[in-house]
């Protein structure tokens, strides 16, 4: 693919190959709505082009940051920009990536474990070894099992609460007889007693409004994951559109459907 203007080199041409494949992996997940309804043609030259153009510094990359924002704000307001979108989507999922100790802790804890007293004249390389196959064990994925969370409706009340329980006592404050006060002069002033203190207030209840409840717009009320949980008699029928088998296709090949998916090398 002939690019005009002077073609990246060097470190530019590494970095390159670093960030293909996660254009690739962005472009195939069809999540990320600037690569929606492009073909892979079209991302990969806009890609190539966009960096070309954030190497040499121009259009729309020649802005600096404003005073006071973060780097992850200013690339999401490229993702806005058609001659920037495509490269700044990417450099947007790049710097929202949170960095996690947990890996490190957990390593830690296994060197921990396998260095014990009895053992601590082992070699460093056998104790990294060790740790490494056991991490693998332990994350293989045919060994690991798939949490399943059940769901629960109304219809399954009756048999999670199967006793009725007794309410908690009702308490009530009690006025402490007489208290304290104390004055300018700095001398104890006991005062007379109260029979309501302002624990025994009654509160106002504010009326809801029917607006913050109305939400048919935005959600469908009769599909068929709401109703079955809202259904006070359990139905045997499976949801449309939830369980299926492993053979079905999957919502992302349907998306995939009629676009060109080809990606070649870039040069």
């Amino acid at each position: 693919m002939l690019i005009t203007g002077t073609r990246p080199w060097g470190g530019d041409m590494v970095l390159i190959s670093l960030l293909t494949p996660i254009v690739f992996a962005e472009f195939k997940s069809q999540h990320n709505p600037t690569l929606t309804g492009k073909t892979a043609a079209d991302v990969r030259e806009a890609f190539v082009r966009q960096f070309e153009r954030y190497v040499k510094g121009k259009y729309p990359f020649d802005t600096m940051m404003d005073a006071g924002q973060d780097i992850l704000s200013y690339w999401t307001h490229l993702t806005k920009i058609p001659e920037g979108s495509i490269l700044a989507c990417i450099a947007e999922k790049l710097y929202s990536i949170k960095p996690s100790s947990v890996p490190e802790e957990r390593t830690m804890s296994v060197f921990t474990r396998m260095n014990t007293p009895a053992r601590n004249r082992q070699h460093v390389r056998t104790l990294v070894d060790m740790t490494q196959i056991r991490q693998w064990h332990m994350y293989d994925p045919k060994k690991m099992v798939e949490r399943r969370h059940p769901d629960i409706s109304f219809s399954d009340l009756d048999s999670i609460i199967s006793t009725p329980k007794e309410s908690a006592a009702r308490q009530s404050h009690e006025p402490t007889g007489s208290y304290l006060s104390v004055g300018a002069d700095e001398q104890e002033e006991i005062l007379e007693d109260e029979e309501d203190t302002w624990l025994d207030e009654t509160l106002v209840a504010k009326p809801a409004e029917d607006s913050a409840f109305d939400i048919e717009a935005d959600a469908n009320l009769h599909a068929p994951i709401v109703t079955k949980a809202l259904a006070d008699e359990c139905e045997e029928s499976p949801i449309n559109g939830l369980g299926g088998t492993q053979g079905d296709a999957t919502e992302d090949d349907a998306d995939l459907e009629g676009i060109d998916t080809k990606w070649d090398g870039f040069w």
